[in-house]
């Protein structure tokens, strides 16, 4: 549910009338996953710095 959410970039009132699930239990498994993997995302996903210049810094700001 959480990958298929996420991929589609589907609002939980369509996936409620897809799979017949309340959004109640739709938002409360959802934000139970994502609280799972912001916990892990430290040791499973690696950040990097970027540092622009020039036009792309401005751009960006």
């Amino acid at each position: 549910m959480f990958m298929h959410i996420l991929a589609h970039n589907l609002k939980y009132r369509v996936f409620h009338f897809s799979y017949c699930r309340s959004k109640e239990t739709i938002s409360r498994q959802f934000n139970n996953v994502l609280q799972a993997i912001m916990k892990v995302s430290k040791e499973y996903l690696k950040f990097h710095d970027y540092n622009l210049e020039g036009l792309e810094a401005n751009k960006w700001r």
